[in-house]
């Protein structure tokens, strides 16, 4: 289908270029459509279509020389020339551009210009001067035969392949006010061709007079693009031969290359104008790309340092921190040591009451030190569970028991269910989670009060609740309660410790796919909440056999 409408059009194009531009002379045109729609149309074809293509140039443009009937030889080297012309011209801008081009840039344009304007046209002229004189020697008519194809050639293709070349493929809906711009277009470019060919009698002022049409086609370059250019100068040309050509038959040939050369340069020209801006549009939206782009970059810079600052002083925070709290149990560790050994060394006997506080002490070390592990292990994603079907309130029970004998000030409540409440989890690193909390709520609770641990069923599983009656934590603290090294300052006063037991807890209830949060007033207490996915009686069972 799409090959017979291009022999169709080839053919509609012909007959079009020889009623507008009919020389008696030499039976032939001096304005050569075809050329432009046969150059077009092979520079787009996909390789298997090709020779289809070109095929039908051959056989239309047989046909068509065989019809002005000009003797067997004339037909065979015009039609070769015919064919040439456009695959000379084609198989140039294909392996220039691709079948891709659209004269959307400068060098396109040029290329074009060249390829279309010299390089096919002169092929074909070449073939058609030598085809006449084997027919009939004179140079002079051979050579003026050769030069009004070479003329019609260049016509037909700088003029009509550009509008094949320039088309979208698609329609894109037009706001009223460019189909009203559009319009006075084209009524002043009708204007300027009509101008042109009814001057009488026939004079250089009539084609000089197309010169009037370049305002126009740059107008159309600069606001509709290549393919606004390349139709103006279309319709400019088709408006200024057909139908006043048939009106004025003894039009001169001279006036109709000349007008025409003159459309074919100025459309050559909105063309490069249209490339220009098209280029400078590129370039202005690459500029403010890379300037998007570098001032990203820069915000990341920017945020990188600001980060490293934050990693530095966090640094700087924790080592502060960190010598400090292991500084606390390991002076009086020191000291007390000491003590008992000048006592041995006095030959006094040790009670087991005297090494309790060293105990104390290293238990203090032990933890500090466990908890820098657990958090090097975190970071590094190498915290690992040993999972396994768990009655929970045993485990809450494991994570107490260490401070049933602690703080005199402070009243600590188990409730528990009756029934157990079975989880799968690492027995020892969910006992942690409990001592954490624990601890925590006695910290914060400097006056006292009771600290109650309960445990109870809950819509997603189980929930565990560690509540207190302490100094409570501000709204706008609460969200950074389990990061890193963080530790709420509310009361002014220092508690001690690192600031990870919060962060090690969230992540060992992480890893159990469970949740944290917590419900706090300052001034009221704090509670904790940690919620656990339930095993089924059947997971359960299974699991244990």
């Amino acid at each position: 289908m799409r090959v017979a409408g291009f022999a169709v059009a080839y053919f509609l194009l012909a007959q079009l270029s020889y009623g507008a531009s009919f020389l008696p002379e030499g039976a032939l045109a001096t304005w050569w459509a075809p050329s432009g729609l046969a150059l077009a149309v092979l520079v787009r074809a996909e390789r298997r279509r090709y020779p289809w293509f070109l095929g039908a140039v051959l056989v239309v443009a047989f046909a068509i020389n065989a019809y002005q009937q000009i003797g067997p030889i004339p037909v065979l080297y015009r039609t070769l020339a015919d064919v040439l012309e456009p695959l000379a011209s084609s198989w140039a801008l294909r392996r220039m551009f691709g079948i891709e081009l659209r004269l959307g840039t400068v060098r396109e344009v040029l290329g074009f210009a060249v390829v279309a304007g010299v390089l096919g046209p002169a092929v074909g002229a070449g073939v058609v001067t030598v085809g006449t004189l084997f027919v009939n020697p004179s140079e002079l008519s051979a050579g003026m035969f050769g030069l009004t194809w070479f003329g019609g050639a260049i016509l037909g293709g700088v003029l009509f392949a550009p509008v094949i070349l320039t088309w979208q493929g698609r329609f894109r809906p037009v706001r009223l006010s460019r189909w009203v711009e559009a319009g006075l277009l084209g009524l002043s470019l009708g204007a300027v061709a009509v101008a042109a060919m009814l001057i009488r009698p026939a004079s250089i002022l009539s084609p000089l007079l197309g010169f009037a049409a370049f305002p126009p086609l740059v107008w159309s370059a600069l606001r509709f693009g290549p393919s606004g250019a390349a139709r103006a100068a279309v319709v400019t040309s088709l408006f200024s031969l057909w139908p006043f050509a048939a009106w004025q038959p003894e039009l001169p040939a001279w006036q109709i290359i000349v007008s025409q050369g003159i459309y074919a340069l100025g459309v050559l020209t909105a063309l490069s104008l249209s490339a220009l801006t098209e280029e400078a549009a590129r370039q202005r939206r690459l500029a403010e790309a890379q300037t998007r782009q570098t001032e990203e970059s820069l915000a990341l810079v920017e945020r990188a340092y600001q980060e490293a600052r934050e990693a530095l002083q966090l640094r700087e925070d924790f080592l502060s921190i960190a010598s400090h709290e292991l500084k606390t149990p390991l002076t009086p560790l020191a000291a007390r040591l000491s003590f008992l050994q000048r006592r041995l060394a006095d030959g006094q006997t040790l009670s087991p009451e005297s090494i309790d506080k060293p105990l104390q002490s290293l238990r203090k070390l032990t933890e500090l030190i466990n908890d820098l592990l657990d958090t090097s292990q975190i970071e590094h994603g190498r915290l690992n569970l040993h999972l396994q079907p768990q009655p929970l309130e045993e485990i809450v029970r494991l994570g107490v028991d260490p401070f049933r004998k602690g703080s005199p000030l402070h009243r600590l409540v188990v409730d528990v269910p009756d029934e157990s409440l079975w989880v799968e989890a690492d027995r020892e690193r969910m006992a942690q989670v409990v001592a954490n909390l624990v601890d925590n709520a006695i910290k914060y609770s400097p006056s006292g009060g009771e600290v109650r641990v309960r445990l109870r069923p809950h819509p997603e599983g189980v929930e565990l609740t560690v509540s207190d009656q302490g100094i409570g934590i501000p709204e706008d603290q609460q969200t950074r309660l389990f990061e890193r090294f963080y530790r709420a300052a509310n009361s002014g006063v220092s508690y001690g410790g690192l600031g990870l037991g919060l962060y090690i807890t969230h992540d060992i209830v992480d890893l159990h796919h469970g949740r944290i949060w917590v419900e706090s007033t300052p001034g009221a207490g704090s509670t904790f909440h940690v919620v656990l996915p339930r095993l089924a009686h059947a997971e359960i069972w299974e699991s244990l056999h």
